[in-house]
């Protein structure tokens, strides 16, 4: 659906599916026409704003051309050039092109009025672009609430008092046959100028009865600088990538929130598994007081090992354990290897690594040893390698 939409009152909307005027009317305000989000916006404004000139310049290309044309016309304005926006839709070397100009302030006015009232406006035309064109005019003329508007079949228009018409028809060659949509006027033209062919054509004076002909002319005042980006045609732009990219997340996060109670359902069940296993290794865990756990596995490690040169690997375990969980460390995995315990620590930041190492380094008849630390999925890891100290327990 193609939505035809006045910026400029009296606010008149038509909305048309391809060639065809599906319904038409008129509101208060901008703010009053509610946009479909299938719907593309054309904007309508005066004609009194934009003005056709015909040009023709010794440009080999675009570009020069549109360096040059600024100077070429500078003698039609009463205002610096570089306050003039320039629109020309078709151009060829060598040959007349028709060219839209009008102000850079005026299209930043649209501009605003356009954002402000959420009116996705992708194309902007005068409103005499949408005069329709007869199989046998050359020009097409409406009287609308006293103005004229008038459309050349090559393109060019201009929308002025009824008093100037006369200027209009100057630039008309004297043969060329003229349509108007007023009866009564037509009459009156007549017999103003009874040497013109003038026309009577009964196109209308709405919007909606110029579009039902299907002779909209194809260009566009907007240029990137000035078109208008309003969150409605943001959101339809970006609705698929936003709607995909938000069911990535819910995804992540929800595999995240799995993963992290699954790790600590493992964890629970190790430390559960490593509490029974200590209960069953020191039976006297029982009776110790909360609190006093690490000082009596120490002390009964240091007495039991006196002499012996196995090393317990559940006891080290035991006996490290406090130390990792002053430090909020989570275990990610435990692995023994013969006469080696090996853990992977989660840490929280980086700077519990020298803490770690140092504090496990402190215990008595172990070595520890720092293999590594990297990053993954789940965070920071670093594995340490716990060994019996031969030495001590060898006296």
């Amino acid at each position: 659906m193609t939505v035809y939409l006045r910026l400029d009152p009296p606010y008149q909307w038509v909305r048309t599916d391809g060639a065809e005027v599906q319904s038409f009317g008129e509101v208060g305000d901008l703010a009053s026409y509610p946009i479909q989000d299938e719907e593309s916006v054309v904007g309508i404004v005066s004609g009194e704003w934009v003005t056709t000139h015909r040009v023709k310049l010794p440009a080999k290309s675009r570009k020069q051309f549109n360096l040059a044309l600024p100077y070429a016309l500078e003698d039609s304005f009463t205002e610096d050039v570089e306050h003039i926006h320039f629109v020309c839709p078709k151009w060829r070397a060598g040959e007349e092109s028709i060219v839209y100009s009008l102000s850079i302030q005026k299209l930043e006015e649209w501009n605003r009025l356009c954002s402000e009232h959420d009116v996705p406006a992708t194309r902007l035309l005068p409103e005499y672009a949408l005069l329709p064109n007869h199989d046998v005019a050359q020009c097409s003329l409406a009287l609308v609430n006293g103005k004229v508007l008038a459309k050349r079949v090559d393109g060019g228009g201009i929308t002025l008092e009824i008093d100037y018409i006369e200027l209009w028809l100057k630039e008309l060659p004297m043969d060329a046959v003229i349509a108007a949509n007023d009866e009564d006027w037509t009459k009156e033209l007549i017999e103003q100028f009874p040497d013109r062919d003038i026309r009577h054509w009964p196109f209308g004076d709405k919007l909606a009865n110029w579009i039902e002909y299907g002779d909209v002319a194809e260009f566009d005042l907007w240029s990137d600088r000035f078109r208008p980006v309003s969150r409605q045609a943001l959101f339809r732009q970006y609705r698929w990538p936003i709607t995909l990219a938000s069911l990535a997340i819910a995804i992540l996060i929800g595999a995240q929130v799995f993963f992290y109670f699954t790790l600590h359902h493992e964890i629970k069940l190790i430390t559960q598994e490593s509490q029974v296993l200590a209960k069953r290794l020191i039976p006297e865990l029982d009776y110790v007081e909360p609190g006093q756990e690490r000082t009596f596995v120490e002390r009964f490690s240091v007495e039991q090992q006196r002499g012996v040169t196995e090393f317990n690997l559940p006891r080290a375990l035991i006996t490290i354990s406090p130390i990792l969980r002053a430090e909020r460390v989570t275990l990610k995995e435990i692995r023994y290897r013969g006469n080696e315990l090996v853990i992977e620590c989660l840490l929280i930041s980086l700077g519990q690594v020298d803490s770690i190492a140092t504090r496990l380094q402190s215990l008595p008849n172990i070595t520890a040893t720092l293999q590594g630390t990297n990053s993954d999925e789940t965070g920071l890891v670093a594995t340490f390698s716990i060994t019996p100290d031969l030495e001590a327990t060898n006296p």
